[in-house]
């Protein structure tokens, strides 16, 4: 999902926190209710929010404009929700896990099917893909 797409969803989740009535969530933001109410509706599109009201909607938020600014923790934004998942979760994995992730993409941008790899524990030193097992 890009950012619109992610900033609806947010939006949705804050209406949700506010056990559905706009009215709190009006409250809990200063955003008046007509903006609210226009965006819940779809009268209002959210590529077209003001910086000032998706400040106030989202006040936890923290935006990082160059790679090397990003905090350790901060959240991946993504178009590609697989690429998403995996930079998201990339340090909670384990050694073997990577191993596997790794090889499945390299297999993919090589047009091999997943079910070509070997696991890690049986695969040879180097790359492990069948491809490359036969020919070494």
């Amino acid at each position: 999902m890009g950012l619109i797409s992610n900033t609806k969803q947010a939006f949705l989740k804050a209406v949700q926190r506010g056990n559905g009535k706009l009215v709190r969530l009006q409250e809990q933001t200063g955003v008046s209710y007509s903006a609210i109410n226009s965006l819940n509706s779809g009268q209002r599109e959210f590529k077209n929010m003001t910086l000032q009201t998706f400040e106030r909607l989202f006040p936890e938020m923290e935006v990082s404009f160059f790679r090397d600014e990003r905090r350790d923790d901060a959240c991946i934004v993504s178009t590609d929700p697989l690429l998403r998942e995996v930079l998201t979760n990339w340090d909670n994995l384990s050694r073997g896990d990577k191993h596997r992730m790794l090889t499945q993409l390299y297999d993919c941008l090589e047009g091999e099917t997943p079910s070509s790899r070997v696991p890690p524990e049986e695969a040879p030193a180097g790359r492990t893909s069948a491809k490359h097992r036969k020919a070494g």
